[in-house]
């Protein structure tokens, strides 16, 4: 016996490590998974075992045993020799045994002898008419539900015996639950829907076996889609298809997993409630969302278009815009809010809702005798190229307080969170005069309408959120300084240059827009050029390094919805250091921070 080894020895040395360590004793589970650590990476071997010569300590190492006890304990279970002292032909039926059931499928945690037999008996149409319990039922209705498809009742029983026994899916949990509750939102109901397009199967289900097990029901569905469907990548939101509760939506989003599957690009698929550019398929193929495919849909194309972070949530979730009907028409709503990045996010909802109400709700006109007769929706033909953002909101205020008769002119204030008024006095080369830089915080709605008026963005619909404390709006402010004094007595009117929002409880600023919403040292393009004058141009490059200023005396951050733009680092040393308050360790601390700042990327900008 002393120098053999039995057919398959060395394969099954190296082949232990990675197969099913489920079936393994408590001290073989132990030797199996994977070392922390501390541990050493090479695996363990027994170097020496009483009373047992080297042959039987090399074979007890094969098949993978810590201990000779655990071996002891393996082969008594199994029914083989309790001897130590074994023939060739008695370890290599040791190998043969193990090696089979290492590669035997587990049998799923709930599993029930008898449950196969009776999902035949069901398929057979043995209990038709019949009470059954609230499982058996269930798989009655799947069978119900692939009764019109040719082959497709054979098909589901291949399919539920099979799951049944290597998976736990025969449940009734709910899957997604922002779909709704219902019985094609359940588990075991995506079942009958993999079995009616069973036509388009390019695995047998047989060689399905899951990764997950435990409590990875969801996981172990999609694994199974993927398995008869799929040959290439699909988007994970696609699987919600199978458990959709309309009719119409389950048809047209399950061929889209099929157009997907058979290596087609999303562009090219049927009834897709709007066109898709290239970049926003591509965005979408590889999203990892698991909300509904509409969602998905029109989150990828305002990630395509531009997207603002801040909004995103509130456009892509809108009930009315990542709908199928009028798609087309809220795509051109979507691109009008990411042109007006100042706009606060909660006026997204209520804006939405008065378009829908004037171009899409009949009006209800009551008569004298109190009923009420359908007209046509207000407006019709409603164009959001014609309306200004600031308009459009007082519209939205002024139907809102006609639906609930509240009416209110009264100015609104709130409590400042700054230190102080900031001011910094310096010479513009290229205006050749003095300028007197402020920074004021806007404590007042009428101070916000102002603000609004005079750079033409949408600053006034912060009011609500100014009130309730969420939000602090600034004002950055050029005032010229005349080498003489004026002889009457008056100073130059000061010019709004660039609008700041800061949320008070991060002590970070979030937005910052000056006139038509332009950013400062950014790009300017034609259209707002010949609606700016050349001095606001000038001046309009210069609010970085004032913004950068400011944020350092009070301490202010930048939020995360911010992408870095270019900042003039070389008009920081035309900076009056004389002109900063404080002492001279302030004024180094002032101009340090500045600087880093400006190294580290400059102004940040909403993008």
């Amino acid at each position: 016996m002393k120098g053999m080894k039995p057919e398959g020895y060395e394969a099954f040395v190296i082949t232990t490590r990675s197969v099913r360590p489920e079936s393994f004793t408590p001290d073989v589970l132990a030797l199996n998974r994977p070392p922390s650590k501390n541990e050493p990476k090479a695996p363990f071997r027994l170097t020496s075992i009483p009373f047992v010569n080297e042959e039987m300590r090399q074979h007890i190492n094969a098949l993978g045993f810590v201990s000779l006890s655990s071996y002891k304990l393996w082969f008594r279970r199994n029914g083989f020799s309790t001897s130590l002292i074994k023939s060739s032909d008695d370890l290599q039926a040791e190998i043969e045994y193990l090696v089979a059931e290492l590669e035997a499928p587990r049998e799923a945690e709930n599993h029930k002898a008898r449950r196969p037999e009776y999902i035949c008996r069901i398929a057979s149409g043995e209990f038709d008419g019949q009470p059954l319990t609230s499982e058996m039922s269930c798989f009655r209705k799947l069978f119900q539900e692939v009764g019109d498809v040719d082959g497709g009742r054979g098909t589901l029983l291949r399919l539920l015996l099979h799951v049944e026994k290597v998976a736990d899916l025969l449940h009734t949990r709910t899957v997604f639950r922002n779909m709704g509750n219902g019985w094609r939102n359940q588990l075991i109901a995506g079942l009958s829907q993999l079995a009616r397009h069973h036509p388009k199967w390019i695995r047998p289900v047989e060689d399905w076996f899951p990764s997950y097990q435990g409590r990875h029901r969801q996981r172990q569905f999609f694994e199974l889609a993927e398995h008869l469907f799929i040959r290439y990548e699909m988007p994970c939101t696609l699987h919600s298809a199978w458990f959709e509760l309309d009719d119409a939506k389950q048809h047209i989003q399950q061929g889209w997993i099929l157009h997907i599957a058979a290596g087609k690009n999303i562009r090219t698929a049927e009834n897709l409630p709007f066109t898709l550019t290239k970049r926003a398929a591509h965005l979408f193929t590889n999203s990892g969302t698991r909300a509904s495919p509409l969602i998905a849909l029109r989150d990828a194309q305002i990630h395509a278009i531009g997207s603002i972070r801040q909004f995103n949530y509130y456009l892509s979730h809108n009930e009315h815009i990542c709908g199928r009907e009028n798609a087309d028409f809220w795509t051109g709503i979507v691109q009008f809010f990411l042109n007006n990045p100042m706009l606060e996010r909660g006026y997204i909802g209520p804006i939405v809702d008065y378009i829908h109400h004037q171009k899409f709700v009949p009006q209800g006109i009551p008569q004298p005798d109190g009923t009420l007769v359908e007209r046509p929706p207000a407006h019709p033909n409603f164009n959001i190229k014609s309306r200004s953002i600031t308009r459009l909101v007082r519209e939205v205020d002024e139907w809102h307080e006609t639906l609930t008769g509240e009416e209110s002119d009264k100015v609104q204030q709130w409590e400042p969170i700054s230190t102080g008024p900031f001011e910094l006095e310096e010479n513009n080369k290229e205006l050749k005069t003095g300028v007197r830089w402020t920074v004021e915080e806007l404590c007042t709605s009428s101070l916000l309408y102002l603000e609004e008026r005079r750079l033409h963005h949408c600053v006034g619909s912060y009011a609500r959120e100014c009130v309730a404390g969420e939000a602090a709006i600034f004002s950055i402010r050029a005032q010229p300084v005349p080498r003489e004094p004026p002889a009457d007595g008056e100073e130059p009117e000061k010019t709004h240059i660039l609008t700041v929002a800061v949320d008070p409880k991060k002590r970070k600023v979030t937005q910052a827009r000056g006139k038509f919403n332009l950013q400062p040292e950014g790009r300017v393009s034609r259209a707002k050029a010949k609606r700016t004058n050349g001095p606001y141009q000038v001046l309009l490059r210069e609010p970085g390094r004032i913004l950068a200023l400011w944020r350092a005396r009070e301490g202010f951050g930048y939020g995360q919805n911010w992408t870095s733009a270019a900042i003039a680092t070389s008009r920081l040393d035309s900076l009056p250091r004389d002109s900063l308050p404080g002492s001279r360790a302030a004024k180094d601390n002032v101009l340090a921070a500045v600087s880093a700042f400006a190294k580290g990327g400059g102004v940040l900008l909403l993008s």
